[in-house]
Formats: structure tokens, sequence, C-alpha cells
């Protein structure tokens, strides 16, 4: 009571734990990646805090659909995700219709890597209006492309802001592609967002 506690133990022994916000979970981003039951385990609604530091994803990391979940980092250039997927993509955000998803304050680095495939280090697939938002995120060392959406002939809509995307070199490298087939694939872009600010 009153102590801050992780896996529990107490830490922080001379810090009051007092104000909390509710549905918070820590994943330390140096230790654990995406096939860790800590991180499948976020419940919806909850905020996945990455803390400060940097640390190589060697396996995909994926937002289920299912579950309204915020990926949050400590802030660009002191959270860093080095992407040591050796498939294509590193952070797989799938949306639904009531399952808001947002990646915020961190780095990935793409290391300059070729891939098969459209090589995205963030993927968005699924459905929903208003769905996700990308926000202060740089993605840095890109050969191929920062943040790919596919609306795969859903209604999809989100939003990247406040991002940078950062191509060395004489790559043809894109920051953020969108594609999807079907009749509704330009629908959502005729529409106006409410994501807030």
């Amino acid at each position: 009571k009153g102590k801050w506690h992780l896996n529990g133990q107490v830490i922080y022994r001379g810090a009051k734990a007092e104000g909390l916000p509710m549905n918070v979970r820590v994943v330390n981003a140096v230790f654990e990646d995406g096939t860790r039951p800590e991180f499948d385990a976020a419940a919806n609604g909850d905020t996945v805090l990455i803390p400060a530091g940097t640390c190589v994803w060697t396996t995909r990391v994926t937002l289920p659909g299912s579950k309204a979940i915020t990926l949050k980092g400590a802030g660009i250039d002191t959270t860093t995700i080095v992407d040591g997927v050796p498939t294509e993509i590193v952070l797989d955000v799938e949306t639904a219709t009531g399952s808001f998803k947002r990646v915020t304050q961190l780095t990935m680095d793409a290391r300059v890597i070729e891939k098969s495939g459209a090589g995205p280090q963030i993927l968005i697939t699924g459905s929903g209006l208003n769905s996700f938002r990308i926000d202060h995120v740089r993605i840095t060392n890109l050969r191929q492309r920062g943040i790919l959406v596919d609306g795969e002939g859903q209604e999809l809509s989100g939003v990247v802001d406040h991002s940078v995307f950062e191509c060395p070199g004489n790559h043809s490298c894109k920051g953020l592609s969108l594609t999807g087939d079907g009749p509704t694939k330009s629908q959502p872009f005729s529409r106006a967002l409410a994501l807030g600010t």
C-alpha cells in the first residue's frame, strides 16, 4: 500500500504512489518483447509504457484488433526500438471499430535494412473510422517504408502527426504509404476526423 510495485517487488522506495492512473501496464523494453505474456496480456483500454532506453525487437509485436491499446515510450530519442526482426514488419497495429490504437513518444531505428515486401516499421490494417493515432514518433535509418496504412477494402482512418521520417543515402524510402483496394478505399479520406489534439 502506498508504494510503487513492479512484478510484486517494491521499487522507488522513497516515492509515494498516490494518484496513479488506472489501466497502466509497464513493460521493460530492454528485456521484454512481443513474445512475452506481459505484453500480450494487455487488457482493453490499457496503456503499455516502454521506459527510457534502447532495445532490439527480434519478433513482430502485434497490437490486436480486439483491444484499445496505447503503446507509449518515454519520448523521442529517449525510448528507441531497434529493428531486429528478420521478416517484414516490426509493429503490427490491427484496428477495429471501437478499439482505438495509439503509438506515441518513441523512436524506431530501421537500421537501413532492406526486407522482403513493403518492409514497414509500422503496419496499420483493419477497419474503423478514427481508429488510430501515431504521434510523436521518429523513424530513422529508413530504406523502405516507415508506416504503411493498408485499408484492405475496409473503411479505415486515423492520423499520423508530429512524426519524423529519416531516409539516409540514396534510398527511395517512403515515410508514410496509404494502400488498399475495394469500393471503400477512398471514402475515409473524404470525412472529417474526430481524434482530438
